[in-house]
């Protein structure tokens, strides 16, 4: 079971791969990077009464942050899905 632990600032600009916010169980924490340069723009406050929705829902409710990307370039250089789901599962 995940939970954040630190939520992102709302209005504060993130260089690409400055870690933006903590994830942490019981065994570990891990920092979540920004994927490109950018704005977060708004954080998801349902997380802190309800953290188990990055875990039970991740692409619907249980969303982090919105980020305002500076460049929209910068998202050619990001890994599909399907390839981070290979590089994960082998």
């Amino acid at each position: 079971m995940l939970f954040l632990s630190n939520c992102p600032k709302s209005a504060r600009m993130w260089k690409h791969k400055a870690p933006v916010a903590v994830v942490e169980s019981v065994k570990a924490a891990s920092d979540i990077y920004a994927p490109v340069k950018g704005t977060v723009v708004e954080a998801n406050n349902a997380l802190t009464n309800n953290p188990a929705l990055i875990n039970t829902d991740p692409f619907g409710e249980g969303w982090i942050f919105a980020l305002k990307i500076d460049n929209p370039d910068d998202l050619k250089n990001l890994q599909s899905a399907a390839a981070y789901k290979e590089q994960i599962e082998g």
